[in-house]
């Protein structure tokens, strides 16, 4: 009896269950991020799926370290029956709805979970789960948002952006005009993807790295729709110089900030601010003197 125990729990011990494990969530999550590579034109989404991907890893990463995977006879049913059939739906490429897709997300993250630990023990994934969540959060958003208010808030700020630095620019309505060209703001081109983008990791990083201050969670919040505006405006603004001064190079130019993966410099420039403001915020709390105050 003491040598079966012993060699039970030496194989219960073994790394290799949590090796095959981190294996399945690494496979698991590159096929998610090929089939939206596959599926979507626009490299937001993909984008966003990297990113929540790497802080749900954040968040769960110190329950892999310390405990070994012993998933319950439901779960290792479920888990691997959501995996096959997440996995079946991903190879059909012609099936490109963002929002199903999205889903896939958090219905794989808790078929991991379940291929961990027993149901009961889930909510040591409660933090990865939710973060896996915001990739279909961020697609309602996108979907919710009123296009018109935000296309007609975006122009003006870019008007006044053109305007900052002695442009003759006029705006009317969604419409952003020079002498030579202009632009309309309207659908993708609004920054609500950029918004859905920031918000999404400003709760990441709430999630994966707390700040203790209710009045630091609510700044960078608030702050959130603020750094997307001024950069998607400078972003169009950008595009309206472009068009009103036309060139071979102009248009290719306007043709990769507007449509191809130059768009994704202003959402990465967006996002480093956003992270610039936050990892002060957490530097203050962290700091001895912040410490000692309270």
């Amino acid at each position: 009896m003491r040598a079966a125990f012993s060699l039970s729990t030496l194989l219960s011990l073994s790394p290799s269950r949590r090796n095959l494990w981190l294996l399945l969530a690494g496979f698991v999550a590159f096929q998610h991020l090929l089939v939206i590579h596959q599926t979507q034109e626009s490299p937001i989404l993909l984008t966003l799926a990297f990113l929540v991907w790497w802080g749900a890893w954040l968040c769960s990463e110190d329950q892999i370290a310390i405990v070994e995977p012993r998933p319950g006879r439901i779960g290792l049913f479920f888990g691997c029956l959501i995996v096959v059939l997440c996995i079946l739906r991903g190879g059909n490429t012609f099936y490109s709805d963002g929002l199903i897709i999205a889903l896939m997300a958090p219905a794989l993250g808790f078929a991991l979970s379940m291929l961990y630990l027993p149901l009961h023990y889930l909510r040591r994934f409660s933090a990865s789960l939710f973060i896996l969540t915001l990739l279909p959060l961020q697609i309602v958003i996108y979907r919710l948002v009123p296009e018109q208010i935000v296309s007609l808030v975006t122009a003006s700020t870019s008007g006044l952006l053109l305007k900052g630095i002695g442009k003759d620019v006029a705006v009317e309505g969604r419409h952003v005009l020079l002498p030579g060209g202009g632009v309309i703001v309207h659908g993708p081109c609004n920054g609500t993807d950029i918004f859905s983008m920031l918000l999404v990791v400003a709760l990441i990083f709430l999630v994966a790295f707390p700040l203790r201050r209710g009045l630091h969670q609510l700044l960078v919040i608030a702050l959130t729709p603020i750094a997307a505006l001024i950069c998607n405006s400078a972003r169009i603004s950008i595009l309206a110089l472009l068009a009103a001064t036309p060139s071979t190079r102009s248009d290719w130019l306007f043709d990769f900030f507007h449509e191809n993966e130059g768009s994704l410099i202003f959402s990465g420039i967006a996002v480093s601010l956003l992270a610039t403001l936050y990892f002060a915020l957490l530097n203050q709390e962290l700091s001895p003197n912040d410490q000692t105050k309270h």
